[in-house]
């Protein structure tokens, strides 16, 4: 049982990290550095994860752990009612489009992403999991949860991910306010230092977060001017996907 549980614990450290290698796991981890290889080549024989392409030291998640999270959602795929108006975005935009889905516990799991086709461009891996206060689409999920909700999640410890990352409560529920009354989020540098989004929660019928959808953008690229017409065309397409995700029973 013990050894079912540290595989998952690595499993989800690789989410949160990859790619990532064993030395950089077992401090995560506070685990010794076989266990955690013993852990990464069992996940590995199971079809989890698998080396990265540049760097076979270091480890990212396969497919397989999004086909399981497809197995988990009733109705329509999110991903399969997001597809079309993603790409609409994307086009509309030339910027790159990802959709993220709430994991707990507070946390943004990316499960899709449509690149763009500038030369300089925005990354991150499928299965990448960030806490929800230091994206844009986690934040737009945030502010799209009941108050009881947010609060038990303002009393947690607030992570740093960058010097930009808003980890003091108080600046965060005014933030989230915000977000709640102008129908979108912004991201600027909170995640990762050279990225900055914007995004829209995506809501169910009892008007609670399903996914978000958002536009990612080199910081140097990143236009103030045109978020107000980014926003506009998220909001439209985050409500076009609720469509026809609740129209697919």
């Amino acid at each position: 049982m013990q050894s079912a549980v540290r595989s998952l614990q690595v499993l989800e450290a690789i989410s949160d990290q990859q790619p990532v290698g064993v030395g950089d796991l077992a401090r995560a981890l506070d685990l010794p550095k076989t266990s955690v290889q013993r852990c990464l080549t069992t996940l590995a024989e199971a079809g989890w994860i698998k080396p990265a392409e540049t760097e076979l030291t270091r480890w990212v998640l396969t497919h397989r752990t999004l086909a399981l999270g497809r197995r988990i959602s009733p109705g329509i795929d999110i991903r399969e009612a997001a597809r079309a108006p993603m790409h609409a975005l994307r086009d509309a935009t030339s910027e790159a489009v990802q959709l993220v889905v709430p994991q707990a516990p507070g946390r943004a799991l990316l499960i899709d992403r449509l690149d763009c086709g500038h030369p300089i461009r925005t990354f991150a891996a499928l299965g990448s999991a960030s806490p929800l206060h230091a994206t844009s689409a986690g934040k737009a999920m945030l502010a799209s949860l009941p108050t009881l909700d947010i609060e038990d999640y303002l009393a947690t410890s607030l992570q740093r991910i960058t010097p930009q990352t808003i980890t003091d409560p108080d600046t965060l529920r005014a933030e989230l306010r915000r977000i709640r009354e102008e129908g979108y989020s912004i991201n600027r540098g909170e995640n990762a230092p050279d990225v900055c989004a914007v995004g829209a929660a995506i809501a169910n019928r009892d008007g609670r977060p399903v996914a978000a959808v958002s536009l990612s953008v080199p910081s140097l690229r990143f236009d103030e001017a045109k978020v107000p017409e980014w926003a506009e065309k998220l909001r439209a397409t985050a409500q076009e996907i609720s469509r026809s995700h609740l129209d697919h029973p």
